[in-house]
């Protein structure tokens, strides 16, 4: 036969219940944060594992934090373009990868809100880009510096004689 408690005993139960909680919740924090300071080498080896067994995943977040843009946006885009620099137009990105790149006149730093993203570029070219700082006016006058020494040490003008 169960005894039936009054209202005043089962909120006396809960309060003490959730009081239970709160302590071994506060109990398990210190007791991780010991853990962590005396098995620092064996958490940094199993997260190392843990990012080599789970690349794509890792991948998918990083796009996801960085450049809101998923894995499978990310190769979208690249396929669209050719699996090419979308600047330079080489099909190999070099030991460094590939690179994307976006407008730091629209987000600030490092991280994109993912509408400002223009394309996947080389390391050359992406960097290239930043060392510039984004700025139309300072490239223009990089190229037309290029073309005018060229044109004062060889005789030639650059605009007519590529292709």
């Amino acid at each position: 036969m169960r005894k039936t408690q009054t209202p005043a005993q089962k909120a006396a139960k809960a309060e003490y219940d959730h009081a239970r909680v709160e302590q071994n919740r506060e109990k398990k924090r210190l007791y991780d944060i010991e853990y962590g300071r005396k098995n620092k080498a064996k958490k940094a080896e199993y997260h190392r594992q843990y990012r080599k067994d789970h690349l794509e995943y890792m991948r998918d977040l990083w796009l996801r934090r960085t450049f809101n843009k998923t894995s499978v946006e990310w190769d979208a885009m690249f396929e669209l373009q050719g699996r090419r620099c979308l600047l330079c137009g080489v099909s190999d990105s070099g030991r460094n990868g590939w690179q994307t790149d976006h407008d730091h006149a629209c987000c600030l730093g490092t991280k994109s809100c993912g509408r400002c993203v223009r394309g996947i570029l080389c390391w050359s070219c992406n960097t290239g880009l930043g060392h510039f700082k984004d700025g139309v006016e300072l490239l223009r006058r990089a190229a037309d510096f290029i073309e005018q020494k060229r044109k004062e040490l060889y005789g030639i003008n650059l605009r007519f004689a590529q292709g």
